[in-house]
């Protein structure tokens, strides 16, 4: 392959790589929405267990209240770690992101985030739907250019 093939292959890769990371924001949009609530939901499980669960042993010999705290606690730390590791997630987009302008940023949140296609983008802008994906698809070349260094 010459360099210029070269080079052209890397971007499609990048832009690729961008696409599969994008796909993420949603799950951890979602998970910091809703971390909140849900960790009081565990915390109020886990304060509301009566005493009369009591000594009963379950495998392991522990008894069934303190398998009902464990299992609580296991939950809270998952919902704990999903919520760090969505904040990591767009904490290292945000510099990339950031450098963008307002329109890239509403071209790439439209198209691959929420996935509501090109024409969203055609309506906004008053362009053709081929202008809207190659305008969309420049701004996450853009994105992939400043995040994947």
């Amino acid at each position: 392959k010459t360099m210029s093939e070269r080079l052209k292959t890397i971007e499609l890769e990048k832009e690729y790589l961008m696409r599969k990371h994008l796909r993420r924001w949603k799950e951890n949009e979602y998970r910091l929405k809703t971390a909140d609530v849900e960790l009081k939901r565990l915390d109020d499980y886990m304060y509301s267990y009566p005493a009369t669960l009591g000594s009963t042993p379950v495998q392991g010999g522990a008894s069934k209240r303190e398998d009902c705290l464990v299992n609580t606690i296991d939950e809270k730390t998952l919902v704990e770690e999903g919520v760090a590791a969505a904040r990591e997630y767009f904490e290292e987009l945000k510099p990339a992101w950031e450098a963008l302008t307002d329109d890239e940023r509403y071209m790439i949140y439209t198209r691959w985030v929420v996935e509501r296609g090109v024409n969203e983008i055609m309506a906004k802008y008053h362009v053709e739907k081929s202008a809207a994906y190659n305008k969309s698809s420049e701004a996450l070349a853009r994105l992939a250019s400043l995040y994947l260094i």
